[in-house]
Formats: structure tokens, sequence, C-alpha cells
């Protein structure tokens, strides 16, 4: 799965690694509707993307509902340019 983003929409694109062909199979999954996202990032499981915004509000997107299923207001004081995960000790 690739998501891409822009000013006025995110696309979640679902990749096909299973051709034998030179090259992917790239078709859109889904497409949202969401103003000022700076970053975001594709969860384990492919199941939900967090988006961080120029107001420093996080979103957790549902893609299995098409659903935006919580927001978290203020969660920085200014722009989130970037999300990262990383796996605990």
């Amino acid at each position: 799965m690739m998501a891409t983003f822009s000013f006025d929409s995110i696309k979640v694109w679902h990749i096909d690694f299973s051709s034998n062909e030179k090259k992917l199979d790239i078709s859109m999954k889904r497409d949202i509707q969401q103003a000022n996202v700076l970053s975001l990032l594709i969860l384990p499981g492919n199941k939900y993307i967090v988006m961080g915004t120029k107001e420093g509000d996080l979103l957790l997107y549902n893609l299995a509902e098409a659903a935006f299923c919580q927001q978290i207001e203020g969660a920085h004081k200014k722009e989130i340019w970037e999300l990262a995960m990383h796996s605990s000790p």
C-alpha cells in the first residue's frame, strides 16, 4: 500500500507485487478529501492512516470504514511535518 497527498486530497494506492512483469501494478484504492495535511503514515496492518496537519492536529483515518475515527486537536503547537514509527525494545 502507498499513500500520496497534496493540498486538497489524499490518495491511497494498492500495489500488486505478485506480477511477473518488470513493473508494479498500481491502482487507486481510496481518495480522501482533507485540507492542510503535511505528513502521513500508514500504520502496520494497512487498516489506518495517521495524518499530521498544518495546525498541529493528528487525524486517524480508518481505511476499511472510509471514515475519520479520531482527531487530536493541538497535538503539537505548530505544524506536524513528519511522522515516524518504530518498534519498542
